[in-house]
């Protein structure tokens, strides 16, 4: 009951947005990259997917429990940096993909952001 009682606030509740640095600007973007490269589904990964870092819940404002920022260079996308909780405690970047450098290449997004 107050699972669904939560889907059905979250899904009627603006969600915080990722931001996006273009031109020496922010910019909040509604697309989500980190969805190209989670897989939310059961059983095997299929190849290049991981299965989605475990956040902290930050309310029903950010039903997924972290906020990214990215970067535009050289007409590729980067993710610099994700602000989340695990446990109450800040998850350093390098926690959540392990053995990766930031600036992070997102390769596995390939679709448009509008701005």
């Amino acid at each position: 009951m107050i699972a669904a009682l939560l889907l059905i606030l979250t899904a009627n509740t603006p969600q915080i947005p990722d931001t996006l640095v273009y031109g020496g600007k922010n910019f909040a973007i509604q697309q989500i990259p980190m969805l190209g490269i989670c897989d939310y589904s059961e059983g095997d990964l299929p190849p290049g997917k991981m299965k989605p870092p475990e956040f902290d819940l930050q309310g029903i404002g950010n039903w997924k429990g972290y906020e990214a920022k990215w970067l535009i260079r050289d007409s590729k996308l980067y993710l610099m940096k994700i602000k989340a909780k695990r446990d109450g405690k800040r998850i350093k970047n390098a926690q959540i993909f392990l053995g990766m450098q930031f600036p992070l290449h997102a390769y596995w997004f390939t679709r448009r952001i509008h701005l």
